[in-house]
């Protein structure tokens, strides 16, 4: 995609990898209607993912709902990931159109919305501006085009997020993740499914090789890293097997994005803050993976380090 800017609007050139999604996902449906808004939808998402991409914020627009098929059947939505931060809504709109329609699945659980402006040809789009969150679940369903805000404005609200979330991310990790609340079903909400987070197609890979056993609870979590952030993104996936089948914790490194590891990346297990073990990537690693044999009430923390990067959380069992 080729991005240009302007004082009034954001210009963006929709390229072949936007439009194989939008017609792949479109082809599901089953009235010629859906496939008209799905398609939209999934360029809609794809041309604000390049343009914050282009400002060098991190996007996941696989994690989304607009990425999975079951949801994009039954619900109108338009979402984008921005990890750790939120979704952003993006709704298309055609030519004339002079309002945003917001349907139910977009009134809740958004950090703004964006107006994605459609030509007659669909391979160009404009950025019209943003709209923050609704205030409550009785505000109005449409937002009109006059009452956006611009879309450079909003990379003030990001830097917000982020702040806000660097906090809480930091506070949180200062408590350690008690494994044994996990099988009643008691998990954190930064500790998310496989699929959420690595994706569906992925995570059934992974299952039908066994290279994850699903037997007790298996969460992923993005990585937060401190320091210099790597250009890849990645996630901590923790298996923790249930009481009775006397197996190790488990605990992997995978890729979001479906790549290899990057590679010299460590994943490292420390008690008292002295490395007992740690397995380093290769150069084409698929991932790579740790096990941990404990006693109940045990703690041990979990290092992953690349570079001057790295991100650490603390366990008890």
């Amino acid at each position: 995609m080729s991005i240009a800017q302007t004082p009034f609007f954001i210009p963006i050139q929709l390229g072949k990898e936007a439009h194989y999604y939008a017609r792949k996902f479109a082809k599901e449906q089953a009235t010629p209607e859906k496939y008209k808004r799905v398609y939209l939808n999934t360029l809609a998402v794809c041309a604000v993912s390049s343009y914050l991409q282009w400002m060098e914020i991190k996007t996941a627009p696989t994690q989304g709902d607009c990425w999975q098929s079951t949801i994009r059947r039954f619900q109108d939505v338009a979402d984008l990931v921005l990890p750790n931060l939120g979704r952003l809504e993006c709704r298309p709109l055609l030519p004339g159109e002079t309002v945003i329609s917001l349907p139910p699945s977009a009134r809740e659980d958004r950090i703004g919305y964006v107006a994605v402006q459609f030509e007659e040809e669909w391979d160009r789009v404009k950025l019209l501006g943003f709209a923050p969150p609704l205030a409550t679940e009785d505000s109005p369903a449409t937002i009109a085009i006059a009452d956006l805000q611009p879309l450079e404005d909003w990379v003030e609200e990001w830097e917000a997020l982020e702040a806000k979330a660097a906090i809480a991310s930091f506070k949180k990790r200062q408590e350690p993740i008690e494994l044994s609340q996990w099988l009643p079903g008691f998990v954190d909400a930064i500790w998310r499914t496989l699929a959420e987070v690595l994706g569906k197609r992925k995570t059934q890979e992974l299952l039908a090789a066994r290279s994850i056993v699903a037997e007790g609870v298996v969460r992923a979590t993005p990585i937060e890293w401190t320091g210099q952030s790597p250009a890849d993104s990645l996630a901590l996936v923790v298996v923790k097997p249930k009481p009775d089948l006397e197996r190790d914790i488990v605990l992997q490194v995978h890729s979001t994005e479906g790549k290899t590891l990057p590679a010299n990346l460590t994943l490292a297990v420390l008690e008292s803050g002295q490395v007992i073990e740690q397995s380093k990537s290769g150069k084409s690693s698929d991932w790579i993976q740790l096990n941990v044999d404990g006693k109940q009430g045990e703690q041990f923390a979990v290092k992953v380090e690349l570079g001057e990067a790295s991100a650490i959380w603390n366990f008890v069992i």
